[in-house]
This record gives C-alpha cells, structure tokens and sequence, in this order.
C-alpha cells in the first residue's frame, strides 16, 4: 500500500469559517429539529457532495455563457434583471450587463481561470478541472475534466519538482502548491488552445468543502461573496497559513479589492456585479443532497448584516450586528425557494439593497413562526 504523508496543512481548520457547512456537519444548529446534533461528514459522503457541486459548476458555467452570448446579440428583453453565475469563483448571480465589465475591471481583457478540486480529508487533488477562458469580458472557451481524462491530468508531473498534480495541494504551503500546479495546467492549456497561449493564465485549487459551502448555501450573492473574504485574507483573520482557495498569481485588481476591510470589501465587490442591487441565488442542478442536508434559510441577512458579519481564527460561530435574527431552515425540494412562494425573496430576485432590507424586516416581523428562538 503506498504510503501517504501528513499534509502540510490541516485543511480541515477552514471549515469554521464556511457558515452552513460547518453548523451542519460539526456545531450544529441550536434549536433546529433537524441539524440540532450535527450529521457527521463521512469520507462517503463528502465525495457525494463533491460530485454534485461539480455538476453544479459545470451546468452553470454553460447557462452563464449561452446567456451572455444572448445578450450580445441583443436577444435578452430584460438584461437588467437577469443574473448569470460569475467564473470567480462560481458562485455569485451577476447582472449581466455588469458581467463583462467586472471582469475585465478585476482580471483584464483576455485571460483564462482553472479551477481544480483536492480533497477535504487527504488534501490530494481530485480529477475535477474546469476551466474557462474570457475575452473582453465575455466567456468564448469552457473545458472540463471527466474522471477519467481528470485522473490522467493529476498524474502529471511537474518537471523540476518530480511530484504529481494530485500531490502537490497537501505537500506544498499553500501558495507555493497553486503555483506548481499552474505550472503543469497552464502547459495543459496551451497543448489544447494554443490560440490562447498568451493569456493571462490564473490557478485557484479548492477544497471539496469550499465548493459545497460557497456554491450553493446561502440565499443571497452578498453572503456568497462575505463568505469569499476569509479565503482571501485567512492569515490577516487569524488562520496559521493561506488558502488555496485564490487566484493566483492575484491579478492586480482582485488585490486592490481584497485589501479592503471585510465589510467594504463586500460592498464594493457587490457593485461591481449588481450595481446598487441585492440578488438571490438560484441552482438549476438537481442538487438534492445539498438541500436535503444543509437547508436554506427562510429569510437571509440584510446586505449591512451580511457585510458585518466577522470570523476569526479560534472562533465556531460568525458574529453579527445585533440587529440579524435567525430564521428557521427549511429543507429538502422546499429549500429552492423558487416561484410561486410565500417565502421572501424567492430565487433570481433583484432588487435594490434598500428594498431588500425592507423585505427582510418586514417578513421577520409579519412572520415570527418563520424565526428561531433565541437560544
């Protein structure tokens, strides 16, 4: 049997700061029937959630460039209001007139972003890769790995190194590994689409836990992009190490935004894609072991809860304004919060920041059954 070395770090430190997933699968939720005791992450089922949130990106990427290409053709009647999942990472619901201008603002006009997936317990890389390349602004080229062309890319080698793709996440600090491993892809890219061979190549390497937090768990964008901070800045919140949850090497304009404090942070990054909107997440996957076992709130944050909110190292719980009260989740086919509901802000609403708060305030006090006890 061959013989796994320690990682060099202990990923699994991450999770306090990814908010659903870790109240579902190691604090809890207190006074929640459901997830009250915590349902314990087998290796099994993590790879589950592994592949569902692999089919989630795959699908979304491809709806986010078939309609960014409608638009360009002028065939959306209502462009304004509609959202797209955004490639960095993806998660977020973006306005898409604003799509292609927050790319080029925060990447530049021609580049290409791969994403590869390693492992929440072993942290060796998985066989799930995609990639995705922009031209001024405009997603032109997708590709993705099956398990088996993906077992076949993480068996190479990196030539002055002499260690494999999927060795390099948990033998390498973090940046150091990314690097090594956009060493190998990037060569990757440029057998395949040697067009694009001068681009501006940038490497991220999630955690599987990452992805199934990020991808799917919140109702609004805002929370997703709150929850992207402390990947970015985990040493400056207190974590002993950096995440290879980045882009790297770090385009010029991702590290003017993340310089900001969190909450400006998430303003400011927010605008970038909605303007001066909020807007809910939607998931046009299956995605039923996700809904089945994290849930959804009934009712999100506002946008100032969401931006407000902190976490540091040493901490199990995110600390919000004193104004945010908990609601109660929901589970399960109902945990889509699709049309037609009475739940508020249903999925792929867009509204103004001002609105939203309105809606949130007032389903909270209209609806106390919707809320938890405070505990």
């Amino acid at each position: 049997m061959e013989k796994i070395g320690r990682p060099h770090h202990d990923f699994t430190e991450e999770w306090a700061y990814e908010r659903w997933m870790f109240e579902t699968h190691v604090v809890g939720r207190p006074g929640d029937p459901k997830r009250e005791t915590p349902l314990k992450l087998t290796q099994a089922l993590d790879k589950y959630r592994q592949t569902e949130v692999s089919q989630w990106w795959r699908i979304g990427m491809l709806e986010s460039s078939q309609t960014v290409n409608l638009w360009t053709q002028g065939l959306l009647t209502d462009p304004d209001k509609t959202t797209v999942t955004l490639g960095y990472p993806p998660c977020y619901s973006a306005a898409v007139p604003l799509d292609p201008a927050a790319t080029i603002a925060l990447f530049g006009k021609s580049l290409d972003l791969c994403w590869l997936q390693s492992d929440n317990f072993s942290g060796r890389a998985n066989p799930h890769t995609v990639s995705y390349h922009y031209e001024d602004g405009v997603m032109t080229y997708i590709a993705m790995t099956d398990p088996g062309e993906g077992q076949e890319l993480i068996e190479r080698k990196h030539m002055k190194v002499g260690k494999p793709v999927r060795d390099l996440p948990y033998s390498y600090p973090a940046f150091e590994a990314v690097m090594l491993i956009r060493d190998i892809l990037m060569d990757v890219r440029n057998e395949d689409t040697p067009e694009y061979a001068m681009s501006a190549y940038h490497q991220g390497c999630w955690q599987s836990h990452h992805g199934y937090n990020e991808a799917f768990p919140s109702r609004s964008t805002m929370d997703a992009v709150m929850g992207m901070y402390p990947f970015f800045n985990c040493e400056k919140m207190g974590w002993p190490f950096k995440s290879t949850c980045d882009e790297l090497p770090r385009p010029v304009g991702l590290e003017l935004l993340v310089e900001n404090p969190p909450d400006i942070f998430n303003w400011r990054w927010n605008a970038l894609i909605l303007g001066d909107n909020w807007s809910s997440k939607y998931t046009i996957s299956p995605h039923e072991i996700h809904l089945e076992i994290e849930g959804m709130e009934i009712v999100p944050c506002t946008p100032e809860e969401t931006a407000r909110r902190i976490i540091r190292y040493g901490m199990d719980r995110y600390v919000f304004p004193d104004t945010f009260k908990q609601s109660k989740y929901i589970y399960g086919e109902e945990a889509r919060v699709q049309h037609p509901t009475e739940y508020p802000l249903p999925a792929k609403t867009v509204v103004s920041h001002r609105d939203a708060t309105e809606i949130i305030y007032k389903a909270r006090k209209e609806h106390p059954e919707w809320m938890m006890e405070e505990v």
